[in-house]
């Protein structure tokens, strides 16, 4: 039995099980976790290395190059790209879409096992990093306080952090600034000397001290315990006493040969909130958690923590929740406006409030049983799954709207049963609306055999889309039909407001059919007219601009600060105190900002905005007047970055920072070096282009140390004891580790007086051989000065430097496509190539990949349409609505000044399997009205398409006015999605207008040319 007609004849069993739908609806969403966007993880893997105090260039020789090779086998790598700097070894290994990575990681833990035995004595053991977008810290805090750095910084991670960890939802946090706290050991060399000890003695003394002996269980009576030797290092009192080495009677103590203190390590980087020393704490939640509910517990807990430590001034530097609740706020009015218009359009042509009532009743059933599927998925309510559904609001009621019209026609023939023509009207058109739905769904299907962040990040969209028309078709079988059957009401009605919409409903109905008649008799003009149109929208098409992701003002900025190499932290941090105090006069939407200086000569500053409704510039407004506004000393580079991007792509971005990056690729760093500066020089003159920076390879003056390996292996002197003796006379190294309360200091062995770290100083000191005498450096080693790189990057196992620029006032496609021409122009030896990578190259990627995705989309309904009615010649009628799409969409893209972005090319793929809809109405109805009045093919046409006038026009106003909202792009998060709604407004708009004069035309052509009739309705 047909399901519309058992609905009409339960029509309360039907209420009571749509009910359920609504009940288990509303369930689901207050249990869907909610986030930015949806889940994924990037299929990278970081292997991180230290080797301290070790220069760029023995990293990448001693480290990263080994580490490369035994990696470089594993199956499903697709990039692997190093940094190699001081003191660190960072191997980013980048697989292909669909790679299991825990699979991935087992193997590369196993290739870290092997390889360890190639890499330098003594070095810390690789560290495997996962990336994941969700492990994203959801909330950024400042913390201030009057206290030393040491004691800052202890009580941000025990205190604070361990309160913020207790939290349900909490994964962990993240602490920057402050200083740790390091106890010093400072050996006097003379006493060393004196009493023949060696560096190497001292250490085994301490390391022997502080290790703590476990030896199992012992059994008393009826208990067991636990058997161990404790550490006899307990606090800083207990160094002194340490027994370096025992001489017959006589004990040579740590107190006679040095001086124990406890100070701070070394500062890296300095930190400060609004201009204050502070702590910056990174809030982390746990996988699959709701980061609304999380940020909120998070920031109750904030409340309570400043009662308890009353010192601390807290603020919120980054909060994701905020924009997460903005963006779903506005997306949610998007909707709401967006369903009401669509209503005021059905009142319009029904001109019936009962029947309005109907077709509007499966608008908010439809989407809250919506949420049944989505729950049950185990997707989460984010942009794109919002998106999605904003995107279905106005192709919910098309069904409904189809199946009401149909009733509503067959009520204009009396005599009439209420309930037979409710389920007589709907089960007619079910093999339409089925057909129509099927080829609305069917255009995703490729997005499920997609591989890349195309796929990844429009699935989820994707299935809530289906999900809703899915659940708009089972409304508009059973609940239409249903509300339908109460009453006598008739079709007609004569209320003054009723007779006033028919009349100019028959106004327009008229003239459709006089333009009708007059493009039918004109068919050939007609249809070179609309060529024309197709071939003006393709040359508009290439001047349009075009870019990965349409920009969204995160209310954020970055200013980054280069000062030249070896410039000391406290110079930079001069200037940067200065861009401080110019920032506070130079931006008023000001919210907080946060300060890290670093001893690499680099620094940043991240302003935090106020919300978009507060202000009047937009971010990249800011960012624009800050980048000419900004004077800081001469050789002080400044740059101005706008968080404009979603989230999500600044994650994926090789460059993290800059959008646009030029990769050359070589061995030798001069040349390397050389063709950087033309390149360089060059790209300055592109338009559009901002802060050009050079990447790698800077030169930095060093001092190197030559060992001579031959003396050495005659004196027999370890190479290791003489590198263990240079870093104990320059800033020391780590040779134990004290716990206490718990809390951890490093221990170092440093070298004692004012020449530590002097070139003289470093000759005079003294290693001990294997024979017991002792040998003076300078003998071993020879001092000479020199340029060494500051960090040595690799691609793929080969060097490459890069050189990094953003954009501004110009879309990255069009400045991409210049810089390929520049690049092309080079010539290059064979050695050496340069290609533009970045945004841009993962914007040609996923462009790639939607266009094959639209083809399929487009392919796949043609064969939708094939298998329903059973021919071939019916789905190419179907099918000519399809290309009228593309002149719209692009118009509306042109019109409105978007760009080609991975949005709109979504939308332009859904155009597919949208705008057959309305062809399908026409091209179904005139099949039955040649099979059952024997009609001609284009009587039939003509017939056809003066009778789904109606229905078509408001299917189409239904679908484009709900989506206005959205397409306006007003508020958070709707800047995401305004391209899409765009593109499928105007693609809907030229494909109904043309499709409604051009498929009669069509139809005559392909039908009549034996005269065929096709059998069955569908």
């Amino acid at each position: 039995m047909n399901p519309s007609s058992l609905a009409v004849q339960r029509p309360i069993g039907t209420i009571m099980v749509i009910m359920v739908a609504v009940f288990f609806g509303l369930l689901s969403l207050s249990r869907l976790p909610i986030d930015l966007m949806p889940d994924m993880t990037y299929p990278t893997l970081s292997v991180v290395t230290t080797y301290d105090n070790a220069s760029p260039e023995e990293v990448e020789r001693l480290v990263t190059i080994p580490l490369e090779r035994a990696l470089g086998i594993i199956s499903g790598i697709e990039t692997i790209n190093s940094t190699s700097s001081r003191g660190t070894s960072v191997i980013r290994l980048s697989f292909t879409w669909g790679t299991d990575l825990d699979v991935a990681a087992n193997d590369i833990r196993d290739r870290l096992d092997r390889a360890m035995r190639t890499l330098p004595e003594g070095i810390d053991r690789p560290q495997l990093r996962k990336f994941d977008v969700s492990a994203a810290p959801i909330l950024i805090l400042g913390a201030t306080a009057n206290l030393d750095p040491a004691t800052l910084r202890h009580i941000a991670e025990e205190e604070i952090g361990s309160r913020l960890e207790r939290i349900a939802g909490v994964a962990g946090i993240e602490v920057w600034g402050g200083r740790e706290r390091q106890i010093t050991i400072r050996v006097n060399p003379v006493a060393l000397e004196s009493y023949s000890l060696t560096l190497q003695q001292v250490q085994r003394a301490v390391e022997e001290a502080n290790r703590d002996y476990s030896f199992g269980e012992i059994q008393r009576g009826d208990f067991e315990y636990q058997l161990r030797y404790p550490s006899r290092l307990q606090g800083l009192e207990d160094f002194p006493d340490i027994i370096v080495e025992r001489r017959n009677d006589n004990i040579i103590r740590l107190h006679q040969i040095a001086t124990i203190e406890e100070g701070h390590v070394r500062q890296e980087r300095i930190t400060r909130i609004n201009g204050e020393p502070g702590v910056r704490i990174a809030v982390r939640k746990q996988d699959g958690s709701n980061t609304v509910e999380v940020a909120e517990r998070v920031k109750r807990e904030m409340l309570h923590i400043e009662r308890a430590f009353p010192q601390f001034r807290m603020i919120t530097l980054s909060d994701t929740s905020t924009y997460i609740q903005r963006a779903i706020a506005n997306i949610s009015y998007s909707m709401l406006y967006g369903g009401s218009l669509a209503v005021i359009v059905l009142l319009f042509f029904l001109r019936d409030i009962r029947s309005t009532v109907a077709v509007a009743t499966a608008i908010p059933v439809s989407v809250v049983a919506t949420f049944v599927p989505v729950y049950f998925s185990g997707l989460s309510l984010n942009i794109m799954t919002l998106g999605g559904l904003a995107l279905g609001i106005g192709m919910m009621v098309d069904n409904s709207i189809v199946v009401q019209e149909n009733i509503n026609f067959l009520r204009r023939t009396p005599p009439w049963d209420t309930r037979q023509t409710a389920s007589l009207g709907a089960r007619q058109v079910t093999p339409a609306i089925i057909a129509s739905t099927l080829t609305t769904m069917v255009i995703f299907l490729p997005l499920f055999f997609t591989e890349g962040i195309s796929g990844l990040m429009f699935r989820q969209m994707a299935y809530v889309v289906a999900f809703a028309l899915l659940c708009s078709l089972i409304m508009a079988l059973l609940l239409v039909p249903v509300l339908n059957c109460g009453g006598n009401t008739r079709g007609a009605h004569t209320s003054r407001w009723s007779s006033a919409l028919l009349r100019i409903f028959n106004r327009m109905q008229n003239a459709y059919e006089r333009v009708l008649h007059f493009s039918v008799q004109r068919r050939f003009g007609t249809f070179a007219m609309v060529a024309l149109l197709f071939i003006l929208s393709l040359n508009v098409a290439t001047r349009l601009g075009s870019e990965f992701m349409p920009a969204a003002d995160e209310s954020s900025v970055r200013i980054f600060v280069e000062m030249p190499l070896g410039t000391r932290m406290n110079v930079l941090d001069e200037q940067v105190r200065s861009l401080e105090e110019q920032l506070r006069q130079l931006t008023p939407e000001l919210r907080a900002y946060d300060t890290r200086v670093s001893r690499n000569g680099r620094a940043e500053v991240r302003l935090s905005l106020l919300p978009p409704s507060q202000r009047q510039r937009s971010s990249e407004q800011i960012a624009s007047d800050l980048r000419r506004q900004i004077k800081l000393s001469p050789g002080t580079i400044v740059r101005t970055r706008a968080e404009q991007g979603l989230f999500i792509m600044r994650m994926l971005s090789s460059t993290d920072d800059d959008r646009l990056e030029v990769v050359i690729r070589g061995h030798n760093i001069a040349e390397l070096e050389r063709w950087g500066d033309i390149i360089e020089a060059e790209l300055a003159t592109i338009p559009g282009i901002t802060d050009v920076r050079r990447g790698q390879f800077a030169s930095s003056v060093e001092t190197h140390l030559r060992v001579n390996h031959d003396l050495t292996s005659r004196m027999g002197v370890q190479v290791e004891d003489v590198m263990r003796a240079i870093r104990a006379s320059m800033d020391g190294y780590q040779v134990s580790l004290l716990r206490k309360d718990g809390r951890e200091s490093p221990v170092y062995l440093a070298i004692e007086g004012e020449g530590r770290g002097d070139l003289d100083a470093i000759g005079n000191l003294r290693v001990r051989s294997e024979s017991g005498q002792t040998v003076v450096l300078r003998q071993l080693v020879s001092i000479e000065s020199a340029d060494g790189p500051r960090e040595i990057n690799r691609r793929n196992q080969q060097r490459f430097l890069s050189l990094s620029a953003n954009n501004e006032g110009r879309d990255i496609g069009s400045i991409g496509r210049d810089i390929e021409e520049l690049l092309i122009g080079l010539e290059m030896s064979a050695e050496y190539s340069a290609t533009l990578e970045s945004d841009f190259q993962e914007q040609q990627k996923a462009f790639r990949e939607l266009i094959i995705m639209i083809s399929l989309a487009v392919l796949l309904v043609f064969m939708i349409l094939a298998a329903l009615y059973e021919s071939v010649k019916a789905p190419l009628i179907v099918m000519v609505s399809v290309p009228m799409a593309f002149i719209g969409a692009i118009m509306a893209l042109w019109i409105s000044g978007s760009t080609i972005n991975m949005q709109s090319l979504i939308g332009m793929m859904m155009l597919a399997g949208i705008v057959v809809n309305n062809a399908i109405l026409i091209v179904d109805y005139a099949i039955r009205l040649q099979a059952r009045d024997g009609l001609s093919a284009l009587q039939a046409g003509i017939e056809s398409a003066k009778r789904r006038f109606r229905p078509v026009l408001m299917t189409s106003l239904t679908t484009m006015l709900a989506l206005m909202p959205l397409a306006l792009g007003i508020g958070e998060g709707s800047e995401a999605q305004a391209p899409m709604a765009r593109a499928v407004i105007g693609g809907l708009f030229s494909s109904t207008a043309i499709s409604l004069f051009i498929i009669p035309i069509v139809y005559h052509w392909v039908m009549a040319k034996r005269g065929e009739t096709l059998h069955g309705e569908s």
